[in-house]
This record gives C-alpha cells, sequence and structure tokens, in this order.
C-alpha cells in the first residue's frame, strides 16, 4: 500500500512535542511508498510566507528546501491533466452533495484517487465520501 501524506502530516512532524501516533506512523512506514502533493509544498510556502522575518522563518525555509525536497526528492507528485480532470469531478461531486470542498484538498484528493493512494490525514471530514482509503495516525494524547 502506498500512502499521500497530507500537508498537516508534515506540519506535525515539525512541532516540538508531535503528537505520537503521527511520529509512530512515520517511522513504521516504508518512506519509498510515502508521496507528497506539490500542494503540500504550495501549503507550506504560504504559510511560512506569512511569517514575519526572523530565526523561525529561515529554520522553516531552511526545511523546506533541504529536508522536505531531499526526503521526497521523486516523490512530490504534480498536478498534471489527470490530476486536475479528476479534481473538476471531485468539486462537482461535492457541490452535488452539499459537501463543498476546498480548492487545495479537492486537489490532494485528486491526486489521490489518480495515483491510487491512501491519504494520511488528520482532517477525515474534510475528505469523507471523495476517497475509498483514509488514514488517522493521531492518537489521543
Amino acid at each position: 500500500m502506498s500512502f499521500l501524506i497530507d500537508t498537516n502530516v508534515v506540519s506535525e512532524l515539525i512541532k516540538g512535542c508531535p503528537n505520537r501516533g503521527v511520529v509512530q506512523w512515520v517511522n513504521g512506514a516504508d518512506e519509498d511508498l510515502v508521496y507528497l502533493s506539490v500542494v503540500t509544498i504550495a501549503e507550506i510556502r504560504n504559510g511560512i510566507e506569512r511569517l514575519t522575518n526572523g530565526p523561525k522563518r529561515r529554520q522553516l525555509e531552511a526545511w523546506l528546501k533541504t529536508d522536505v525536497s531531499l526526503r521526497f526528492d521523486n516523490r512530490i507528485l504534480p498536478i498534471d491533466y489527470e490530476v486536475a480532470s479528476e479534481w473538476g469531478s471531485i468539486i462537482a461531486e461535492r457541490k452535488e452533495q452539499g459537501r463543498p470542498i476546498g480548492v487545495m484538498d479537492g486537489f490532494i484528493a485528486a491526486t489521490a484517487r489518480v495515483h491510487r493512494l491512501t491519504l494520511v490525514t488528520r482532517n477525515i471530514s474534510d475528505f469523507f465520501g471523495s476517497l475509498e482509503e483514509i488514514l488517522n495516525p493521531w492518537v489521543d494524547e
């Protein structure tokens, strides 16, 4: 089984005290089977851009540029024609269901669908009904 990790999973790992369930899941996963969407890169970059200049911003910029890009090297999935087309279907489905999905979450769901990946996220309700396979690694502490 291969996985697409949502932005909240990546962000959890750089917290001072990350959730132990997330840490255990990441440590136990076969890294070669774990992917990111370019949307996650965009969301992280947006968060960094909103910080004032200072040590935290510089630390996060270095982390994104080195750790994330090197660690996921050829496992960052683009928005190509197939993903964009699937996104359109998901947006329409969810609107018809009366449960609209955000643009970024729609692209993440489309990426998971196209590549047949299990989405790893804390936000199960955001994706419920759009994906067959969703995993929440968080544990109550």
